[in-house]
């Protein structure tokens, strides 16, 4: 008599554990996506932050800060500075510990890099560690910083196959021919890229300042998750224009921004969702352990009583008729209309209402609650049930609202 509640027991337990398992697929393949958008969500912010900061400061504050990132490159020409690929090498490697806040990031964000072909906008920090490069690009030491000009060099660098965010991940996309653009000081300038090259980690001779040249080189890691080289592309100014290119940017900037509440609702969603299985879950294994009665009466729309009315029970799916001691559960409602089909175990039913030979509809019931004993119906627009006959014997009045149904 034991084996069959042990039986469910440990189906209910089976179920539980596909859900877990279930959602721990899911969030194990969401973890990406969700982690992209939340790190783009955060550059955008800085983003933002810097331009309105940009915004907000006067021409002559401006101009000073240009004036001072220009004696900082003349002086890189004069002392014949060589790109510090050591700097680039160690952060790649060494792995930082301590926190950091979001004022960090503000107070070293000096540009915005816009790349249109793949849909990427990242800040630009001033110098080269690993919280830089999870969050963005970062100018390379001994490079000039991306105010142009001649005899300026800009060397972007950036990680690539990052789990958390994409960056620049897709940077061997680009194309000689396509363009990039950096947003600095107020001021926009474009670049066409004209030649891409992979390079040994301790060559630096592309990465030097070239006489009269105004350039800028993206610089990642290669080949994907092995790193054992330097994929640089580089691009040369050019007039910057307002294209579609740049237009594309900005709505991408927005759809950025967004997505990271969109993720944030569909896992709400997504956690309502299996907190309600659960539940449900739970309630349907308090419901079975106990037994439930099934008695009710039927009237029509005037209130009189339903005689001879046939009543069978099915499973939830209409499929086959619940059977007890191999009996189908079936009988005929009497004078009063009443009918009294016993108990059942606690779980979702389809009750089968035949009025006539040739009428005949489907109503849902489940039980009560875990405290009182007997089967409630779903109202429809077939039936409405309009209250309670006899408390003691906990028999619902069903009201039948139409009979058009066969």
């Amino acid at each position: 008599m034991k084996k069959p509640p042990r039986k469910r027991k440990t189906v209910r337990v089976m179920d539980i554990l596909m859900l877990l398992f279930l959602t721990i697929g899911v969030l194990l393949l969401a973890y990406p996506f969700v982690s992209d958008a939340l790190n783009n969500f955060l550059d955008q912010q800085l983003i933002t932050v810097y331009q309105h900061q940009a915004n907000k400061e006067n021409q002559a504050v401006v101009q000073k800060v240009i004036k001072k990132m220009n004696e900082k490159n003349a002086e890189l020409v004069k002392n014949k500075a060589e790109p510090g690929m050591d700097q680039y090498d160690q952060a790649i490697q060494k792995k930082e510990k301590r926190k950091v806040d979001k004022t960090y990031y503000q107070e070293h964000t000096i540009a915005v890099l816009e790349i249109p072909k793949i849909n990427l906008s990242l800040p630009i920090f001033d110098e080269t560690n690993e919280y830089f490069l999870q969050k963005g690009t970062s100018l390379l030491e001994g490079t000039s910083y991306p105010t142009g000009g001649k005899n300026t060099h800009a060397v972007l660098s950036g990680h690539r196959g990052l789990s958390t965010a994409r960056l620049f991940t897709d940077l061997p996309k680009l194309a000689i021919g396509d363009t990039f653009y950096i947003e600095i000081n107020k001021q926009h300038h474009a670049y066409k890229v004209d030649n891409i090259q992979t390079i040994e980690p301790t060559n630096t001779e592309p990465l030097k300042i070239q006489a009269n040249k105004d350039l800028v080189t993206l610089m990642t890691c290669t080949p994907y998750m092995i790193n054992t080289h330097r994929l640089l592309v580089r691009g040369h100014r050019v007039p910057y224009k307002e294209t579609n290119e740049t237009t594309k940017m900005k709505r991408i900037s927005f759809i950025q921004a967004y997505l990271i509440y969109l993720w944030g609702l569909l896992g709400i969603i997504g956690s309502c969702l299996i907190i309600w299985i659960l539940w449900h879950w739970t309630i349907l294994g308090m419901w079975g352990k106990r037994q439930y009665a099934l008695r009710f009466s039927l009237i029509d729309r005037v209130s009189l009583p339903l005689n001879e009315v046939l009543i069978t029970v099915y499973d939830p799916h209409k499929k086959k008729i619940i059977t007890r001691t191999q009996e189908e559960i079936s009988d005929v409602t009497n004078l009063n209309g009443f009918i009294d089909l016993g108990e059942l175990p606690g779980k979702y039913y389809q009750v089968k209402i035949s009025l006539s030979p040739t009428h005949s509809f489907f109503v849902k019931i489940r039980p009560k609650s875990r405290t009182e004993n007997y089967f409630i119906f779903r109202k429809n627009r077939y039936i409405r049930m309009i209250g309670t006959k006899d408390r003691q014997l906990d028999s619902p009045i069903i009201q039948i609202r139409r009979k058009d149904k066969s």
